[in-house]
């Protein structure tokens, strides 16, 4: 992941914003941290962030960002979002962390995400997942492999009832299953 300069992070977290319109986000800014803020969604984001932290707020659906094409990591634990719908997230997105959402479906995630945790979630199976190098998917109800990708190299699924045998992929180098 790209290390970035003190001068290009932003940290407006913990205050009440309710939209990001409201708030002046220079130009020189790459990395937006709103994390407890009350947000509902991401609209008013710069088209210049490329890594945005929006965890521990209100959103129900990712609105504002599906044409942010510099936009590569998208960190939005703890909010109250159930799916992704095809388009809501840009294409460029690689690395998602969604954990201790309600996502009941990874359908919809864009295809190019190659890093991608979404524990602690309503997942009943890898349906929709893209493929992803590594998945983080501890705390859900998934009970098959069924619907893993080929390019996958390492999973972490404990907590889960999944049998590791059933539908194990030949690139999957590393699992990690407690029960």
């Amino acid at each position: 992941m790209q290390e970035y300069d003190s001068l290009e992070i932003l940290d407006i977290s913990e205050r009440t914003i309710r939209t990001l319109t409201d708030v002046i986000i220079p130009s020189h800014v790459k990395v937006l941290k709103c994390q407890k803020c009350k947000l509902k969604d991401l609209v008013g984001l710069p088209q210049q962030i490329q890594h945005v932290d929006c965890s521990f707020n209100l959103i129900k659906k990712m609105k504002g960002i599906s044409n942010h094409s510099k936009l590569e990591v998208l960190t939005c634990d703890y909010n109250q979002i159930k799916r992704f719908n095809k388009g809501d997230l840009p294409q460029n997105v690689r690395v998602l962390s969604c954990v201790g959402n309600s996502l009941e479906t990874l359908e919809g995630l864009p295809a190019k995400i190659r890093d991608l945790d979404v524990s602690d979630n309503n997942l009943k199976s890898f349906k929709g997942i893209p493929d992803v190098y590594k998945c983080t998917c501890t705390l859900n109800y998934i009970d098959s492999l069924l619907y893993l990708q080929g390019g996958i190299c390492e999973l972490w699924c404990s907590f889960n009832p999944i049998n590791t045998k059933d539908h194990l992929p030949k690139s999957l180098k590393k699992i990690y299953h407690l029960k």
